[in-house]
């Protein structure tokens, strides 16, 4: 087979002598480029544009030491690189890509760029690349405090402000960046309640434009029970309270002033303890429950001294004078009550004593109670004007008249004894002793007494009234001793 795939040429004198010619005419090519050439070419014609790999000699082939240097380039690389990329990782999840765009878009590039570095052996200018996008990835995590306070400030803002989209915005973005903070946790929550919220807030708002305001009221505090940090709402709640309290002081105090111009004192006081409720420390309500009591007491003091001329028409003295008198001390520096007093204390006084005298009539057996009697007569006699205006009065004269007539018209009294005890009247005279004895007299209150030796004494009482007949009075000592 080697016979068949290969085919031998002899070697002539012929094929000799060619190769000897052609390797003269080359050998002869050589020189002449070698030796001309210099003088015709100054400069090269390309200058060199690639770059020789970091470490690399100018032949191309690596030293010991500069293959050690490279060895400790790509370790330091990829130290650097492992720092990137896990807070580059940690960056992407907190949302840096967002809230901090601009150095992050930087960090990525360096990073980019040091790769391409790095595959092409570059290796001390790759691990400046990767120092750089880990100094813009440090700064996008040192800017993230700021950019957390940012965002909790829009956050809250716009939970202020209703903007139900801007919130939720700013919570992805506070959650990305510290989600497990209380502030966002709290921005959270409140963002997820917004909608409700809001929706409560429309509903109060439509009832305060219809002038609902109990109901609308009501409406914000269900608002707060959604969610009791909301401002708008609360300053809502506060200037709706503060002016329903303005508008329920009013109310009470225009009902308080109504009441008391119908002189309905009570439901004008419970009408001013109601304003004072609203607001204690308003002088109004003060000044009014003032007048209240002064009107009332006026009131009350015109009914009384209406019920103190009744009494007077009808001659009862004594009860208007006790009306007087509660007045006056009350307030001393009533006029009408004190001028009446007067009047009324006389009156009373005359009948008090007409009243004990007629009650008595016996009295006026005594000769001071009997000129007592008339000098009272006198001066009853001497208050009568008008007897129809006065009929008590009349009757009180007519009655101490008669009694005053009946006092010195004696009466006749019979006595009986036995004829052997000694008999005195008293206080009239001794009558010694008798069968029977008829005496005249006067009205009044008289005692007598038997008295016999070797018995006992006898005392009998007895009453003389005028225009009375009266049974015999015996007496006599019957108790032997």
């Amino acid at each position: 087979m080697n016979d068949l795939s290969r085919t031998e040429i002899p070697a002539t004198p012929a094929n000799h002598k060619g190769r000897l010619c052609v390797l003269i005419a080359l050998t002869a090519v050589v020189l002449g480029v070698l030796l001309l050439l210099p003088h015709y070419v100054s400069e090269p014609w390309l200058a060199a544009t690639t770059e020789t790999p970091d470490s690399q000699s100018d032949t191309g082939v690596l030293t010991p030491s500069q293959a050690i240097q490279n060895k400790q380039f790509r370790s330091d690389a990829q130290s650097v690189l492992a720092d990137i990329i896990t807070l580059r990782t940690d960056l992407q999840e907190r949302g840096a890509a967002d809230w901090g765009r601009f150095e992050f878009n930087k960090a990525i590039d360096s990073i980019e760029r040091g790769d391409n570095r790095y595959l092409d052996a570059h290796y001390a200018q790759a691990i400046s690349d990767y120092n750089q996008a880990l100094e813009s990835l440090i700064k996008i995590e040192a800017t993230a405090v700021t950019a957390l306070a940012q965002a909790l400030k829009v956050g809250f803002q716009s939970l202020e402000n209703g903007a139900i989209d801007a919130a939720a915005t700013a919570v992805t973005t506070a959650l990305a960046i510290a989600p497990y903070n209380p502030k966002v946790l709290e921005l959270a929550s409140r963002a997820e309640r917004l909608p409700r919220l809001m929706a409560q807030v429309q509903q109060a708002q439509q009832l305060l434009n219809a002038g609902q305001f109990d109901e609308a009221r009501e409406a914000f505090q269900r608002a707060l029970m959604i969610d009791k940090a909301h401002g708008p709402t609360q300053t809502a709640v506060g200037d709706l309270t503060r002016q329903l309290r303005d508008r329920d002081f009013k109310d009470a105090m225009s009902r308080g002033w109504g009441h008391l111009n119908e002189r309905r004192f009570s439901e004008a006081e419970q009408a001013f303890n109601r304003a004072g409720k609203t607001y204690p420390d308003q002088k109004a309500v003060s000044q009014a429950l003032e007048q209240l009591k002064i009107r009332r007491i006026q009131d009350q003091t015109r009914e009384q001294i209406k019920r103190a001329l009744i009494y007077e028409k009808e001659e009862k003295w004594q009860q208007a004078l006790t009306i007087y008198k509660a007045l006056l001390a009350a307030d001393n520096t009533l006029t009408e009550p004190r001028v009446r007093q007067v009047n009324a204390s006389i009156r009373a006084d005359l009948e008090r004593q007409v009243t004990a005298l007629l009650a008595q009539p016996l009295i006026l057996s005594d000769e001071r109670q009997f000129a007592r009697a008339e000098k009272l007569l006198t001066d009853l006699q001497g208050l009568l004007t008008d007897g129809r205006k006065a009929p008590r009065l009349v009757s009180q004269i007519n009655a101490l008249d008669s009694a005053l007539k009946g006092a010195k018209i004696p009466v006749e009294i019979v006595f009986q004894s036995d004829g052997i005890t000694d008999i005195t009247l008293y206080p009239v005279q001794k009558l010694g002793r008798f069968i029977d004895k008829q005496l005249r007299l006067k009205p009044g209150y008289y005692r007598i007494a038997g008295a016999r030796e070797g018995y006992r004494d006898v005392w009998v009482e007895f009453t003389v009234k005028g225009n009375s007949n009266t049974m015999p009075i015996d007496i006599r000592c019957r108790d032997v001793i």
